[in-house]
């Protein structure tokens, strides 16, 4: 295989990301997360992705690839690849490229049945707690600040402890949503369990498909999970679609409420943000 005029991996998971198998989508997962797989073995893949030998083979194949030795020799040599041309200019492509990549790619991973579930259970929840911390705590403050704009107030504070204790004191009646990237996050993994155990609904939304957290939920959503070059903070593909995801149910919910309910708490909150202007 010529690797030089070869289509790049992550490109290559993008496009086949729909019809992998489940177990498939697990090793895609991974893969787009860590740019250290190309020194793994297999064995290692299939255990870090709670896999087998023989799904790691199959997505190698599925790929396009012969096995997964020439599906690691590529990966190597695309990162070998990567840290010569990571040049200023060639970044700045590379990263716009990505993140609209991400927006057009999460519409394919959207479930207008799950939208639909998830703006009732808001509709209708009588106390919302939001979880999540570090890197999605923007993407929280974001959807709080638009619940707000339509008279929906949601607890949100970053320290974990603060949002294990409002777990805790859920119920039957409140409405979790908890926000990751992986979906693996301990702290928020932890305060989604309190809060199953108390009987609150539960709604995922995440960028690991079949992770942990999503296990916990009655209703999940995923976004695109992915990562760019060699660095740890490269997550801006994965943030950014959440931020589609949380306009999307913004949106739906505006569609749903009363018109002169919905224009009433628009109109009290706009006057609010226009006098923080002046």
């Amino acid at each position: 295989m010529n690797y030089k005029d070869d289509l790049g991996l992550q490109p290559r998971i993008r496009s086949s990301y729909m019809r992998l198998h489940p177990a498939e989508k697990k090793i895609a997962d991974y893969i787009l997360e860590n740019e250290t797989t190309s020194t793994i073995d297999i064995d290692t893949l299939a255990n870090k992705t709670q896999t087998s030998k023989a799904s790691v083979s199959r997505f190698c194949r599925r790929l396009g690839y012969g096995g997964f030795k020439e599906f690691s020799l590529h990966l190597a040599q695309e990162n070998i690849a990567k840290s010569k041309t990571d040049e200023a200019v060639g970044l700045i492509r590379k990263t716009m490229y990505a993140n609209a990549q991400a927006c057009l790619d999460t519409q394919y991973l959207l479930d207008e049945q799950q939208i639909e579930k998830i703006a009732g259970s808001i509709a209708q929840a009588s106390r919302i707690f939001l979880v999540g911390s570090s890197a999605v705590a923007p993407i929280i403050l974001d959807f709080s600040q638009k619940m707000l704009r339509l008279g929906i107030v949601c607890h949100y504070d970053q320290a974990r402890r603060i949002q294990k204790m409002q777990a805790a004191v859920s119920g039957p009646l409140d409405l979790v949503i908890a926000f990751d990237l992986s979906g693996e996050a301990k702290g928020t993994i932890e305060a989604v369990s309190i809060a199953k155990k108390m009987g609150a609904q539960i709604i995922t939304i995440c960028c690991g498909i079949g992770s942990s957290l999503s296990e916990l939920s009655s209703i999940h959503i995923y976004g695109v999970g992915q990562k760019m070059g060699n660095y740890v903070t490269g997550t801006g593909e994965t943030r950014i679609s959440l931020l589609n995801i949380v306009d999307v149910i913004f949106y739906r919910l505006m569609e749903i409420m009363p018109a002169d309910k919905r224009d009433e708490m628009l109109n009290k909150t706009k006057d609010i943000i226009l006098e923080d202007w002046n």
